[in-house]
């Protein structure tokens, strides 16, 4: 039989096209194999701190709160709420968790007197930011209350409370000033003056750039203010016990947040309860949600 010849003039191999496929694929692989086998073991680790800093970048941390009050839905307007917020409660978690990260290598390193100009200089500024005095130097008090304050806020906690604070995004001060968690500034021109102000009052609420701003202030409040002492023990006794940390039990050491006291605990409680939020303290369940609103 004559052979069948291509617009070439060469002759097909007989080997099927599938197949042919199959091997090059085959030999890529092998080909990848050897060469990232040869790479470096801080190369991989760049590589994934890369692909960790181009998803955070997907996010974006100055976005404008939306305008929820134009979805009539309550259960549409209470999912959008819920899913605009979340991506930047996680981003915020994880810069917090980078930077106690930080601190424990640094802690490390100090019995070993391998503490740099440029770790010691960060070490102080974080300390400052969270007022925790260095007195006495870097001592184990100093880290122990540094790492009892640097810690993250459940999101379920974060997002009940917003919701409360912010009649769901609809307030207005989330409105005119990104305000969704009802904190207050005392200097001059700080804020947003409350139109029911009792008269000697010199409170206003605190103005913020971007509900990412107001979110940091708010997770910074809980972590350095006096009045949240008790939030963080409840706080660090799940991190000894090696207990994941929910926002329904650390929501009993709010007591001081609102002049309503144990009620207000138990209307954020509720509200995480009946909003089913508890499971989004898991950490995969985060990084889940965050991955559907960003595509979104």
């Amino acid at each position: 039989m004559q052979a069948r010849h291509t617009l070439s003039g060469k002759a097909p191999s007989s080997q099927p096209l599938a197949g042919k496929i199959a091997a090059g694929v085959i030999l890529i692989l092998i080909a990848a194999f050897f060469f990232f086998a040869r790479l470096p073991v801080e190369n991989i680790a760049k590589q994934k701190a890369a692909l960790k800093q181009a998803s955070a970048l997907s996010i974006n941390l100055r976005a404008p709160l939306p305008d929820f009050a134009q979805i009539q839905d309550v259960q549409k307007r209470k999912e959008a709420f819920f899913q605009f917020l979340l991506p930047l409660i996680h981003h915020a978690n994880q810069e917090i968790l980078a930077a106690r990260e930080r601190i424990r290598s640094i802690q490390e390193q100090i019995p070993l007197q391998k503490l740099s100009t440029a770790d010691a200089l960060w070490l102080a500024l974080v300390a400052e930011h969270y007022r925790v005095p260095a007195d006495n130097g870097f001592d184990t008090e100093f880290f122990n209350t540094l790492l009892r304050r640097v810690d993250i806020v459940p999101p379920s906690l974060v997002l009940a409370q917003a919701a409360t604070e912010s009649g769901w995004g609809t307030s207005r001060f989330a409105r005119e000033g990104n305000n969704l968690f009802g904190e207050y500034c005392y200097a001059s021109g700080c804020g947003i003056v409350p139109s029911r102000r009792n008269p000697g009052a010199r409170h206003e609420i605190a103005r913020f750039q971007s509900p990412y701003d107001a979110i940091l202030g708010y997770m910074t409040n809980l972590n350095r203010h006096d009045s949240y002492h008790s939030f963080r023990k409840y706080r660090e006794q799940a991190r000894l016990g090696n207990e994941p940390i929910r926002g329904e039990q650390l929501a009993e050491g709010l007591i001081r947040y609102s002049e309503r006291g144990q009620a207000y605990i138990h209307q954020i409680q509720s509200m995480i309860r009946y909003n089913d939020l508890a499971h989004l303290d898991e950490p995969l369940v985060a990084d889940t949600w965050v991955s559907q609103a960003s595509s979104n």
